[in-house]
C-alpha cells in the first residue's frame, strides 16, 4: 500500500513537472527591411530628399471572401514607399511597390502578385489594396484600388467606393461605384476632349469595372470637383455605405441588381441620377442638369 502511495505521489509530481515545461513554438517568418534616406543640393531648387521606407503588413484573407476556417489564408505584404520633393516647394513625386505572398500558416511562401503605382501612400482596405495619391495645387486626393487576391488594378476615384450588397446572397453579386473627377491628382487617360470632362463614374465588382460613363460640360468647364456619392432605393436616399438592398433579399441573381439609383450630389440644385436595372447602369433614363451630359465608355481604361 505504501508502495502505491509512493507510485501515485511520483507520477503527480512528473505531471505537475511536465506540465511547467513551456511548448516549443514553431518558428514562422523571420525577415528584414531597410529604410533610407538620400539628400543632395541643387543649384535652381536647393535641397531635395529622396526617401524610401520599407514595411512588412501580415494579415489574413479569405480568398472566395467566404469567412470560415477553411477560407483562411496568411497574407503577408512588403511595401515600399518611396517619394523625391524640394524641401522648400509643394507636393512631391512618389511611387509605391508592394509584393504579396499567401500561405496557410504563419509562414507564407507563395508569391501572389506585386505591384507598382504613382502614390505616396498604401493600405490593404477590405477586399482591395489601396494607394493614395495627395493633391497638391488644387488637385484632389485620389485612391486607387487593386483586387486583394489578383493584384489586378479596378478602380481609381476621388471618392471613397460605395459599396452595394443583396442580402443573403453570393459575394460575386457585391458592387462598388467610384467617381475620378476632374481635379484628380491622376489625370483620366483620355487623349480626346478632356477640356470639358467633369468627372468618370466606375461601376463594378472586386474584380472589375463593368460599365465607365462620362460626365462632361455642355458649355466651359467649370471646378466641380468630387460630388457626394448616395444611392436612391425605395424612394430613400442612403447616405452611406452599404446600400443593402433587402428587396432582393436571398435572390441570388443579377437581376437582383435592380430598383435603385446611383445619386451624384455636386450640391443642392445639381444633382445627377443614373437607375440601375439587371446590373446595368441606364444612361437614357438619367436625370440630369443642363450642365452635364452623359456618355457610356465603349471600352473601359485604367
Amino acid at each position: 500500500m505504501k508502495f502505491l502511495r509512493v507510485l501515485i505521489l511520483a507520477t503527480l509530481m512528473f505531471c505537475i513537472a511536465a506540465a511547467s515545461i513551456p511548448a516549443q513554438d514553431h518558428k514562422g517568418l523571420e525577415r528584414t527591411a531597410t529604410s533610407e534616406i538620400v539628400t543632395r543640393t541643387d543649384k535652381e531648387k536647393g535641397i531635395i530628399t529622396t526617401t524610401t521606407n520599407r514595411r512588412f503588413t501580415f494579415t489574413d484573407v479569405y480568398p472566395d471572401n467566404i469567412v470560415s476556417d477553411e477560407q483562411f489564408r496568411s497574407l503577408l505584404l512588403l511595401e515600399e514607399f518611396r517619394s523625391e520633393r524640394i524641401l522648400r516647394a509643394e507636393g512631391q513625386q512618389g511611387t509605391v511597390n508592394v509584393q504579396a505572398w499567401i500561405g496557410k500558416d504563419d509562414n507564407p511562401g507563395e508569391k501572389l502578385w506585386t505591384i507598382q503605382q504613382e502614390g505616396d501612400e498604401g493600405a490593404v482596405a477590405d477586399r482591395f489594396y489601396r494607394i493614395t495619391k495627395r493633391g497638391c495645387c488644387g488637385a484632389e486626393d485620389t485612391y486607387v484600388f487593386f483586387n486583394i487576391m489578383s493584384g489586378v488594378k479596378v478602380f481609381t476615384s476621388t471618392a471613397q467606393l460605395f459599396q452595394i450588397e443583396v442580402p443573403n446572397t453570393s459575394n460575386s453579386l457585391k458592387r462598388y461605384v467610384a467617381y475620378r473627377s476632374d481635379m484628380s491628382s491622376i489625370p483620366y487617360p483620355e487623349s480626346n476632349n478632356r477640356n470639358n470632362l467633369a468627372g468618370v463614374v466606375e461601376y463594378g465588382s472586386e474584380a472589375k469595372v463593368l460599365a465607365r460613363v462620362m460626365i462632361r460640360f455642355r458649355g466651359n468647364r467649370e471646378d466641380t470637383g468630387t460630388p457626394k456619392i448616395q444611392m436612391l432605393y425605395k424612394q430613400k436616399i442612403a447616405d452611406s455605405s452599404p446600400l443593402e438592398l433587402w428587396g432582393a433579399d436571398k435572390k441570388n441573381d443579377r437581376s437582383s441588381l435592380s430598383g435603385f439609383a446611383i445619386v451624384l450630389a455636386y450640391n443642392r440644385n445639381n444633382r445627377i441620377v443614373i437607375p440601375v436595372s439587371n446590373d446595368t447602369l441606364e444612361i437614357t433614363r438619367a436625370g440630369t442638369s443642363a450642365r452635364f451630359t452623359l456618355s457610356v465608355e465603349p471600352r473601359p481604361q485604367k
